[in-house]
């Protein structure tokens, strides 16, 4: 019925803090592997692109290089 308030007690008195902690640690881990899918997408992103940028850099012509020494 419209403006009677609910137990709390009622309402809340079957959760405990052990599911409720086993549900954070869940969706924490479920979180967890979806950025560890992100990074690893990123990180062949970055080698992807460092691998054209190398591709795109004119050869060097050794200016600036120390000789290899021996």
């Amino acid at each position: 019925m419209p403006g009677q308030s609910a137990d709390p007690q009622e309402l809340f008195g079957s959760l405990s803090l052990s599911a409720i902690e086993a549900d954070i640690d869940r969706l924490m881990s479920d979180k967890m592997s979806q950025l560890d899918g992100m990074l690893a997408g990123l990180e062949e992103l970055v080698q992807r692109l460092e691998g054209e940028i190398t591709n795109l850099e004119p050869p060097s012509d050794g200016a600036g290089i120390d000789p290899p020494r021996g």
